[in-house]
Order: structure tokens, then sequence, then C-alpha cells
């Protein structure tokens, strides 16, 4: 088979065993099994591991260290998105809010 028929291939059973995708992604990205994704999703009680909030439709995705590759939670793709985009410069965010916070005597200041 060449590439472009292994290409016509693999769209066709995607296209015919849509319901088993998840479930390979799972297994093939982070080494985890559907039912051990189906426990965490229920020790989460169904939500976000950060905001808390119920993906209505939506699979929860799977939060993991890039480094070690070991799964943290569930996330909803708000929160998978920004923890993506902070992990990295999280501490420098820290500073830099900090430096801003009022403080009771500034904050009488801009009222």
């Amino acid at each position: 088979m060449n590439k472009e028929e292994t290409k016509i291939y693999q769209k066709a059973w995607q296209a015919a065993h849509k319901e088993r995708k998840p479930d390979y992604n799972l297994k093939w990205r982070y080494g985890m099994a559907p039912h051990a994704y189906d426990r965490m999703l229920a020790s989460q009680g169904g939500a976000c591991a950060i905001c808390g909030r119920l993906e209505s439709g939506k699979r929860l995705a799977v939060d993991h260290d890039h480094v070690t590759g070991k799964v943290r939670g569930l996330l909803c793709n708000n929160c998978n998105i920004c923890l993506g985009g902070l992990e990295n410069y999280l501490p420098q965010a820290a500073s830099y809010l900090s430096r801003f916070t009022p403080r009771e005597s500034e904050a009488e200041e801009y009222k």
C-alpha cells in the first residue's frame, strides 16, 4: 500500500469506528485504559479538577506532565488551555501579580 492508499484506508477505518477513537487515544497518548478514565472522572465528581465545571457533551481533557507523562487529572477545555499556556510561566506570573496586589492602605487611594 502506498501513502495515499494508507491515508484513504485510515480515514475509512476511523469513520467506521468513531466510537473507538477516544479509547484508542487514551491508551496511545497516556497509557490509560477507558475504565481508568471513568474512575478518575467519577473521583472528580464528573467535573473539571480545577474549576469544578461540568462539561456537557464533551469529554474532559487528560492533563499530564509533559516531562514524566504522568496523568494529573481531567480538565475542562478552558482550564486545560490556560494551564498549558501558564505551566512554564507560573512563577513569573505569580511574581507579576504580587507586585500589583494593592495593600489595604493603597486600596484606599483608588476609591
